[in-house]
């Protein structure tokens, strides 16, 4: 898992260095935040050549100034062969190019030149004080990701799309090249008259570990339940609280007014600066203390006995009607569960200072039920941003109802693979047989125009099918009928009601 304070402290130090060449630019940050990303020392390739290529004319060669593999012997793949450069564009990760400060180009056209003739997944390009990453796709405008000053990165969780084994799995999502004659299946498919949709089940991309985690929160009636099931009885049913039982002879009390309320601030770990500002109120009963944190997203209440924790709620209250907004309080909340700790502090009504530190890690280790939702909630968030920065449109986020939750997701799921050329639904195709597995190198349009698929809500837009794909994948070996994974594409269409 990245670590953001660490982040933070790379680029607290790389500020207080002056760069004068794109050199130091490369050395003070670049390399410092590629090994944040996760990546080998050893799988990183610095002046890499490419040999690109017009037509059957071989252009001049270009050095990548970082490109990541998945893989430490590319030492012996820097030659022009065709197995050299196919070894590159089985293994290549990420291209990362370096500028000078303050010549960052407002044409990204490099680093996706480069991404194009490497194959890699993903490219990043900063000069120090700007940075922007994408994700390369095949046939349409590439992905933004990240487009920012680098000082703002510690709060850009979507960063870690460009980690290794994020670039990692993409990788292996893209199938190898091999010689397949795609017309065949291309001009098959286009007989849609006998061509059934079916949609995924979605609930399949979601990790077993997660699964299991939601099971054991729901109990033994869950041992049996499917995926879906699952999913739907745990997102309708729990709330987004901490187990925890107050003391029943002290809770009356301690639910009465506070002794005192006073400005507070929120630190997590060792962290100089606070990480939110907020009110605390103070509740005293006898032995026992109550704190109770509160600001615009989060509630924090902490109850003791004496010295000891007794019991510790924490739930939040994160409502925003942007995805911005609301992605980036869920990713502050990220932050607090993977702290070890967080200190609450305020100066009381006799002007004395105060400090509560509360080891939030230790407690959180045997309750995964708020970081479980949080991750949900951030990877559907994720996908929503950039459904929006790729149709330029703005959701906003009106109430759902519980058990519309997984429905929403699962469109926002089938919409995003739609834009990223993933396969998103299942076309059944007659008359065709392949004697061997077929693999497809190159998303291929099958069909546009009015297509038979269900059209989707999300928020206060619908999406309706606009063209289906033969995605990059591998097709197995099978007689007719046979079951291809298509990508469907789908167009927003505004609403005047949000979703209920």
């Amino acid at each position: 898992m990245l670590d953001y304070n660490k982040l933070e402290d790379l680029i607290n130090q790389y500020n207080c260095s002056i760069t004068q060449s794109e050199a130091e630019v490369r050395s003070k940050f670049i390399v410092p935040l590629i090994e944040w990303l996760g990546y080998p020392i050893e799988n990183r390739a610095e002046e890499f050549p490419i040999y690109p290529y017009d037509s059957d004319k071989r252009m001049p060669t270009r050095n990548i100034d970082f490109l990541l593999f998945d893989d430490k012997n590319f030492a012996v793949h820097r030659g022009k062969t065709d197995k050299d450069i196919q070894w590159v564009h089985d293994h290549s990760l990420l291209v990362f190019e370096a500028k000078k400060e303050g010549e960052m180009p407002d044409v990204f056209s490099q680093p996706e030149y480069y991404t194009i003739f490497s194959k890699a997944t993903a490219y990043l390009i900063s000069d120090g004080k700007k940075i922007l990453g994408r994700i390369y796709n095949h046939s349409r405008s590439d992905t933004t990701i990240v487009n920012c000053d680098v000082n703002s990165l510690p709060q850009m969780g979507e960063l870690s799309v460009f980690s290794y084994q994020s670039t990692l799995e993409l990788k292996k999502q893209y199938a190898k090249q091999a010689e397949a004659k795609v017309d065949e299946i291309i001009n098959k498919s286009k007989a849609t008259d006998t061509c059934n949709t079916a949609f995924f089940d979605y609930s399949e991309l979601v990790p077993d570990a997660m699964i299991n985690d939601m099971k054991k929160i729901l109990g033994k009636s869950a041992r049996k339940l499917s995926k879906r099931q699952v999913l739907d009885q745990y997102f309708s049913k729990v709330g987004p609280l901490l187990p925890g039982q107050f003391d029943k002879k002290a809770s009356k009390s301690l639910l009465s007014n506070p002794q005192g309320e006073y400005q507070a601030t929120l630190y997590i770990d060792n962290t100089i600066f606070p990480f939110m500002s907020g009110m605390v109120s103070i509740y005293r009963y006898n032995e026992y203390k109550r704190i109770v944190f509160n600001n615009s997203s989060l509630a924090l209440d902490l109850l003791y006995k004496r010295s000891t924790i007794q019991a510790a709620l924490l739930p939040y209250h994160i409502m925003d009607h942007s995805v911005s907004a609301r992605l980036n309080n869920f990713e502050r909340m990220k932050r607090i569960h993977d702290a070890e700790t967080i200190t609450i502090s305020y100066v009381d009504a006799e002007h004395n200072p105060q400090k509560t530190v509360f080891p939030i890690k230790k407690y959180l280790k045997g309750n995964p039920q708020l970081q479980l939702e949080t991750d949900f909630w951030i990877n559907g968030l994720t996908k929503m941003k950039l459904i929006e920065e790729h149709y330029n449109i703005e959701f906003n986020l009106g109430p759902v109802d519980p058990e519309k939750t997984m429905d929403l997701y699962t469109n926002v799921d089938y919409v995003y693979r739609g834009i990223a050329m993933l396969p998103n639904c299942h076309r059944i195709i007659p008359d065709i047989d392949l004697e061997e597995d077929l693999i497809i190198d190159t998303p291929e349009l099958v069909e546009s125009g009015n297509i038979s698929i269900p059209t989707l809500k999300i928020h206060n837009y619908t999406f309706k099918a606009e063209k289906i794909y033969l995605p990059a994948c591998k097709i197995k070996a099978g007689k007719s009928p046979i079951s291809v994974a298509m990508c469907a594409v789908l167009k927003p269409v505004k609403r005047s009601k949000l979703w209920s």
